[in-house]
């Protein structure tokens, strides 16, 4: 509920401040997305949510901050601009860009370890991902070589479900996977369904498939 959320909203703002972090406004122009990306959604087309939380920040302002980190060194740095990179918070981000205002947002000098953790725990606090979401995440955080414990943590899966999440993710071509989009309501067991279609299937099958997305 909205009260729910506002209250968990000033508990953040409040243990940011008495950790000693301090709140900056930063140009959107200056913050870049995070390494992995964890969304299929865009927007407000497969984020209805999206539009609401708009209206909010255009209304109330933005309530909580977001999470950034100087971006790491050489990656896109513009001689006197640091530049950032969110580790959570991608909704306001593009929220406050829609709405062409700065944002609000915490810096703090992450790891990628402590990147990835941090924006898993987010999706699994506020908005949690769809399972193809996941499974595309784990994918390619495996993929870029961290370990599977991490990867288990971030997700806060045990390693048969991070194992299941990599299998359809391996098994359904990403070209399909984007059309589809996030499907919340598909669930794991319909997506391994098709993953299993096209692990047995031929190739006259799954150009047909392509010919009809």
């Amino acid at each position: 509920t909205s009260i729910t959320r506002e209250a968990e909203e000033a508990r953040v703002l409040r243990q940011a401040l008495q950790d000693g972090e301090r709140i900056v406004s930063l140009d959107t122009a200056r913050i870049d997305g995070s390494f992995v990306s964890d969304r299929l959604s865009d927007e407000e087309r497969d984020d209805p949510d999206f539009l609401v939380l708009v209206e909010s920040m255009r209304e109330s302002g933005q309530q909580v901050p977001i999470l950034v980190r100087p971006s790491p060194a050489g990656n896109g740095q513009e001689e006197g601009e640091t530049r950032y990179q969110v580790a959570y918070g991608h909704r306001r981000l593009k929220a406050a860009r829609r709405l062409g205002q700065p944002v609000k947002a915490v810096v703090k000098p992450l790891s990628d370890d402590e990147l990835v953790l941090a924006q898993g725990k987010e999706n699994a606090e506020r908005r949690n991902l769809s399972f193809i979401e996941r499974a595309l995440f784990a994918h390619t955080l495996v993929g870029r070589g961290f370990e599977r414990k991490l990867v288990c943590d971030a997700l806060a899966v045990q390693k048969s479900e991070l194992s299941r999440l990599l299998q359809v993710a391996e098994a359904v071509p990403f070209r399909f996977v984007r059309d589809i989009g996030p499907a919340p309501k598909a669930g794991r067991e319909r997506w391994m369904a098709l993953g299993a279609l096209f692990q047995n299937g031929n190739g006259a099958e799954i150009e047909k498939a392509t010919d009809e997305v």
